[in-house]
This record gives C-alpha cells, structure tokens and sequence, in this order.
C-alpha cells in the first residue's frame, strides 16, 4: 500500500459489529480497498513512491527503496504509474479475505438505519439454515 496515500486515509476499520479482531495486514488491506474506492478523492502526486516500495535512509545519508514481497533494494527511485480505480483482494487461502470485505462493507453502513438494532440480543441463537421445501 502506498504509504504516503494510506496516511492521508488511514482510518480505524475495526468495527464495533465485527466480532473478530482485524489483524495489522487485514487493516491495512481494508484501508487499500477504501482507497481503492476513493481515489479520485486523494490528491496525487506525479512523482509519487510506488506503492511496492519502501523508501529509507542508511546511516551515511544514502537513499535507497526496498521492496518488502521481493526482498530487492534498488537506488532508483520507482515512480508510481497511472492510477487506475478498483484492484484485486488476492490475499492467501485462510488470512482472512471475508473477514476483509466485512470489515470494508461495515465501514459504508447506512447513516439512517441505528447500528443497536442489528445487534443480537445477549443469548439470541439464529438458525441461518433454511430446510429445503419437501417434494410433491
């Protein structure tokens, strides 16, 4: 994620209806997606760092830029391309891609619906399981 991009939106996405407690990547990845979904409302940047990349300083004042999920580090400064709108949530089977797209849909709840009365009652079993009709 971009960094630059991700401190201007960065937000809490834990939401109170959402019982598992997102992990730092999960909230990291439901930040993307928000960002993803406003990006023609983050201002851009021309020269913007890549979003692949992290940019850090050695001891002697050298500017270098590291790249977490190839392990490569490069002098070059790698320059972000077109932004374009949506991507893809392609995380590894069992990190938690629902719990991800809960998080995001949580984060759009309607202004006009009260958040109380989605809750269960304490004790409330629901049976999600609906019989299938007999044959006639």
């Amino acid at each position: 994620v971009h960094q630059k991009e991700l401190h201007f939106l960065k937000e809490n996405v834990q939401h109170s209806a959402l019982i598992p407690v997102l992990r730092p990547y999960q909230s990291e990845a439901v930040n993307w997606m928000l960002q993803r979904e406003n990006f023609r409302n983050i201002p851009t940047n021309d020269n913007a760092l890549h979003y692949l990349w992290r940019e850090f300083i050695t001891l002697d004042g050298l500017k270098l830029y590291y790249n977490p999920f190839t392990g490569c580090i490069i002098r070059d400064r790698p320059v972000a391309g077109p932004r374009w709108p949506g991507g893809i949530l392609a995380d590894e089977m069992g990190l938690g891609k629902t719990v991800e797209v809960l998080a995001l849909i949580l984060s759009h709840t309607r202004k006009d619906v009260r958040q109380d009365a989605l809750m269960l009652p304490e004790g409330f079993l629901v049976n999600f399981f609906v019989p299938p009709q007999p044959a006639e």
